[in-house]
């Protein structure tokens, strides 16, 4: 019974720290996205839902020229576009 319940507290354990993992990478990609819609703000450009998804898209690892690609698409000037990609990617 005692290796029974030692499992149960092991697994316990890890799906604590898993869960705890989970939020410490989360966390920092929603404050990325939101780096990126600060820039557009500060840059005078309206953030919608497209801005929104394009900041968002811009946090994955390959998301970078998509982002760039959805702003610019939506009149964003490329520089602008490109340096709130980067902080999303950040």
């Amino acid at each position: 019974m005692a290796t029974q319940t030692h499992r149960i507290v092991q697994g316990l354990a890890a799906l604590a720290l898993a869960a705890g993992a989970a939020l410490a990478i989360a966390a920092p990609a929603q404050a990325n996205a939101l780096a990126c819609t600060d820039h557009l703000k500060a840059n005078g450009i309206r953030v919608g839902p497209i801005a929104e998804a394009a900041c968002a898209e811009g946090e994955q690892w390959d998301g970078h020229v998509r982002c760039v690609n959805r702003l610019t698409g939506a009149n964003v000037p490329f520089g602008v576009a490109e340096t709130a990609c980067h902080q999303a990617a950040l």
